[in-house]
Parts: structure tokens; C-alpha cells; sequence
């Protein structure tokens, strides 16, 4: 077996990878603000096999090394373009996940049956819904230290979020400074 036929064999069967890669390639056309590069991915994922199918042709016919290694020059410009962004927007998402959910827990029960959940920047009360209680928001989380309430809480507001613990049995208070 020579070079030439193993690297055209190597290739051939990533043939099989790339039915996969081609049918989620599709899906880049679901974001609008990314149309151009979802093309410029569309059109180097989809020419793939011709690529593949010429280097077999032309490596054979001219008995070329080089010529067989033709793939792995799509193979790098798909890479050139889909990592970088990609992991560009993976530290992205880690930096703003750490800062926004840097405590134990984010969900605070209450005494009363109802609850206290964080998502993200929000933070919202909710009432005993069994009882048929609608979800209030009361506040939000302005960074990781500090809430801003959205009103001047009563006595009784007060205390009812002081009794809402956390799985480390601290209340909001406990982890938030607060501003009215």
C-alpha cells in the first residue's frame, strides 16, 4: 500500500465525520447577524467531498503526495474561521458566568413556602404559588455584592427575605448588600 493510497483512505472515510458536520451546518443559517460567516462555513463544509473526490482523482493520475493532501487545506481554513470566534465566545461566556453566579446557591426557600430565585441580574420573589401567588419581581442583583430594590421594602418585606435561606442557610442579606 503506498502513501498515496493511505492518505486517499484516511480521507475517504472522514467522508463519514462529515455527513454530521454537514447536517449541523445547516443550522448557522438560524442566527441573522451571523449570515455572512454561516455562508462562508456553508461553502467550504459543502465543498468538502468534491475536495476530497479531486485530490483522490488528481493524486492517483499524477502519482502526487501533495496533490492527496489537498483536503487538509479546507480542513485548516473551516478551522481558521469556526475556532477562533468559538473560543473567543467561550471565555466570554466562563468571564460573565463567573460573575454572575459566584455564590453557593441561588435559590432562597422561605418559611412562608415561597422562594427567592437569581437569574442572571434578576431576582424575583415567589409567593406560595400553591396558594396561587404570582411571581413579583422585587429587586435586582446590580453586580455580584450589591441589590437594588425597586422599592423601600416594609418591616414585614423585610423580615420574610431574611427568613429566605439558601442551601447554606444564608439569607439574601447575608450574601447581598442591599440599597433602597
Amino acid at each position: 500500500m503506498t502513501t498515496i493510497t493511505l492518505i486517499n483512505i484516511i480521507f475517504g472515510l472522514s467522508l463519514v465525520a462529515w455527513f454530521f458536520i454537514f447536517y449541523t451546518s445547516i443550522f448557522g443559517f438560524d442566527d441573522p447577524n451571523h449570515h455572512t460567516q454561516a455562508w462562508l462555513v456553508a461553502v467550504i463544509v459543502w465543498s468538502y467531498p468534491v475536495i476530497v473526490a479531486l485530490s483522490i482523482y488528481y493524486s492517483r493520475v499524477r502519482q502526487s503526495v501533495m496533490l492527496s493532501l489537498l483536503p487538509l487545506v479546507n480542513i485548516a481554513i473551516f478551522l481558521a474561521i469556526f475556532l477562533p470566534g468559538n473560543i473567543k465566545q467561550g471565555i466570554k461566556y466562563k468571564a460573565t458566568s463567573d460573575k454572575m453566579y459566584n455564590t453557593a446557591s441561588k435559590d432562597f426557600v422561605c418559611t412562608d413556602g415561597s422562594f427567592l430565585s437569581i437569574q442572571g441580574f434578576d431576582v424575583t420573589y415567589f409567593p406560595n404559588i400553591a396558594e396561587g401567588g404570582q411571581p413579583i419581581g422585587f429587586f435586582t442583583a446590580k453586580d455580584n455584592s450589591t441589590i437594588n430594590f425597586y422599592q423601600k421594602l416594609t418591616t414585614e418585606q423585610t423580615q420574610l427575605f431574611e427568613s429566605c435561606k439558601n442551601k447554606d442557610n444564608k439569607s439574601i442579606f447575608d450574601i447581598y448588600k442591599t440599597k433602597n
